[in-house]
């Protein structure tokens, strides 16, 4: 019989706790980072719905799947088992990785902003001392395991962060390019089996092996630190 995670209310069963992570209304402040798809959209690297999927998939299976998620995986892991040393290590490694500067300011903003979050539900880990200056990934591992979700969750867990990822960058999308809700929602459904693959292989990665390989989405990046009329922070 499959586990399902316990809640924080009493001792029920709930899978709330991962509709509560992978809802748009987390107040982590995503919706005003593009992550480079604004100047993407800008140089027309990206014209259409066609191309905006395609550039999803590869950040999910690239990026995503082979930075964020194995590190979540692991942090939530260590969280859950409350190993301050491993949570810490993998926090230093997540902002390492980080190669452009709005990067790691959205890292550190993110982690400042999940803090905030455990404060208000009052559920900081005594764990941790008292120490908040952890980064956005290793913050919304500390956050899930904080809700009461357990190990066999991490699968989930992954979901909710790559799900959140994609409903973030196609409302980035909406509004850089001319496209319909329609358009978007079929991207965000098709795009649902590769989030899925990308949560289970990050289980399965070593620390050793961690990082992005989207070299060109850095360069891009990089070049929106310098574009004159933005929308985004990123």
């Amino acid at each position: 019989m499959e586990k399902k995670s316990k809640s924080i209310i009493g001792n029920e069963i709930s899978s709330w706790p991962l509709m509560y992570l992978s809802g748009s209304t987390l107040p982590l402040g995503a919706f005003s980072w593009s992550k480079g798809l604004e100047t993407l959209c800008a140089e027309a690297e990206i014209t259409d719905s066609q191309s905006l999927s395609r550039h999803l998939k590869i950040c999910l299976t690239q990026g995503v799947g082979r930075l964020d998620l194995p590190i979540l995986s692991q942090a939530f892991l260590a969280a859950v088992g409350q190993d301050a040393g491993k949570f810490w290590e993998l926090d230093n490694l997540s902002l390492a990785l980080r190669d452009t500067f709005e990067d790691r300011l959205e890292e550190t903003e993110g982690g400042r902003a999940v803090a905030r979050i455990l404060e208000n539900l009052l559920l900081i880990p005594d764990w941790l001392d008292g120490d908040l200056n952890y980064g956005q990934v290793c913050g919304f591992a500390l956050l899930a395991a904080a809700l009461g979700l357990g190990e066999e969750s991490v699968q989930a867990v992954n979901e909710a962060w790559a799900m959140s990822f994609v409903q973030n960058q196609t409302a980035a999308a909406a509004r850089c390019l001319p496209l319909g809700q329609g358009e978007l929602q079929r991207i965000l459904v098709a795009l649902g089996p590769v989030v899925q693959a990308v949560s289970v292989a990050a289980v399965l990665i070593e620390q050793q092996d961690i990082g992005s390989n989207l070299l060109a989405l850095s360069i891009f990046k990089a070049r929106h630190e310098r574009q004159r009329v933005r929308l985004f922070r990123s």
